[in-house]
């Protein structure tokens, strides 16, 4: 699915593709790994690390006049993803009163430092922190910002290997923290996600750029413990997902503390979709200016969705349903609704209706570390003079797909 319909509405490549023609005459290291369809069309094959840092180095020089240098053995950032969080960030800082300067703090700025330098130049009143790691990425964030004279407004900070924090535990405060954290638990881990359909994007960096322990949702569980510690450290708090299984496990965990204020939000570009979370302890926040992101206004313009239906032919209605509850019994918990007869809400923390080495290889590749519903939805049925018991099956989206899962392992051993 081509999620670009979805991008930022501020985000120059919505509505204004990279012309591939025009930057390949401007940037000729950039034009060595371009390739012309049947079609006469230019593309780039998108699972070359090299080709998409040469798309990205020309693009950040040719949209926004900065020039960028990255080592071949590092993450390669892709442009409309990052301008995306930008903007995002610019729409949260909307809630803030006006109290001066914005001091913006970026955790893992990488070799290309693209989130300070997009950031000093789309705002040239937003100051950044850009903290880092890695030794090369360091010196390369240093390089960059220096070879585009923003050292007044980004200051690149060495993290120490043995540092417990990830917001450096000093007396500065920012205005926001921004985040991309290492998507994967292991090598391991990052290999069956790169087994699966790729979203045709490159996937290469040093392994403390793409793997920690805990994958996204242990590095965004520090950011939560810190901001916990410390909750006037930063006005608003954020951070990226690669997987929306994290994102999910994060957000539930923000929700429980009644004092904060949670904003979920997706970056959507080409095929690829990325979850942010954001949260703040202030309590004198224009809540009305919350952001919403494009793919979430999109989804409530939909019309609500008829309910799924299992159809069972029997001249004993009353028998069909027992066995369906008998079925249904063994997979998930049942709660009968008082408010209708043969009414019931089903809920389940495991996929017992899939068979067990799907159901195992899916546990792989969401690397499932603590119990999270599968399944949530209410059964309504009802029966006629057909001779038939229908099942109406109703449920929110993120469940569909499971509750059609379901109706087929049930449809198998009823119909």
């Amino acid at each position: 699915m081509a999620f670009n319909k979805y991008m930022h509405p501020r985000n120059i490549y919505k509505s204004n593709p990279p012309d591939f023609n025009e930057l390949s005459e401007k940037y000729p290291e950039f034009a060595k790994h371009l390739k012309e369809a049947a079609n006469g069309k230019p593309f780039i094959n998108f699972r070359s690390t090299q080709a998409v840092t040469e798309l990205f180095i020309a693009l950040t020089h040719h949209d926004f006049k900065l020039s960028i240098q990255m080592p071949k053995d590092r993450l390669s950032p892709t442009l409309p993803s990052r301008l995306n969080y930008i903007h995002f960030v610019e729409d949260l800082l909307k809630t803030l009163p006006d109290n001066g300067d914005t001091a913006i703090l970026d955790i893992g700025c990488g070799s290309s430092c693209v989130y300070p330098l997009l950031g000093v130049t789309l705002n040239p009143d937003w100051k950044f922190t850009a903290a880092e790691k890695d030794e090369k990425n360091y010196k390369f964030a240093i390089r960059n910002v220096e070879k585009n004279c923003l050292c007044e407004k980004i200051k690149v900070l060495k993290v120490d290997d043995e540092s417990l924090y990830l917001i450096p535990n000093n007396e500065q405060t920012y205005t926001a923290c921004m985040c991309n954290p290492p998507f994967f638990d292991s090598k391991h881990e990052q290999g069956i996600t790169n087994s699966r359909p790729s979203a045709n994007s490159s996937c290469t960096g040093a392994n403390g750029e793409l793997c920690t322990e805990g994958g996204d949702l242990g590095f965004a569980g520090k950011i939560l413990s810190e901001s916990l510690l410390n909750p006037h450290k930063c006005s608003w708090f954020t951070t990226m997902f690669g997987k929306q299984s994290s994102h999910n496990k994060l957000r539930k965990k923000l929700l429980a503390h009644t004092n904060l204020t949670v904003v979920s939000y997706e970056l959507c570009q080409g095929n690829t979709m990325r979850w942010i979370l954001a949260w703040s302890f202030r309590k004198d926040l224009n809540t009305s200016n919350l952001p919403e992101s494009e793919f979430q206004k999109s989804r409530q313009k939909r019309p609500a969705k008829k309910p799924l239906k299992l159809v069972v032919c029997t001249s004993n209605h009353q028998q069909t349903i027992d066995s369906f509850l008998q079925l249904l019994d063994a997979l998930v918990n049942i709660e009968k609704l008082e408010s209708k007869l043969d009414s019931f809400k089903l809920t389940s923390y495991t996929k017992g209706w899939i068979g067990c080495r799907k159901r195992r290889r899916l546990d792989q590749v969401e690397m499932i570390e603590e119990p999270e519903l599968t399944l949530v939805c209410t059964v309504d049925a009802a029966h006629d003079a057909e001779n038939k018991v229908t099942f109406y099956f109703n449920s929110t989206e993120n469940y569909r797909e499971e509750v059609n899962r379901l109706i087929t392992y049930l449809k198998r051993r009823l119909c």
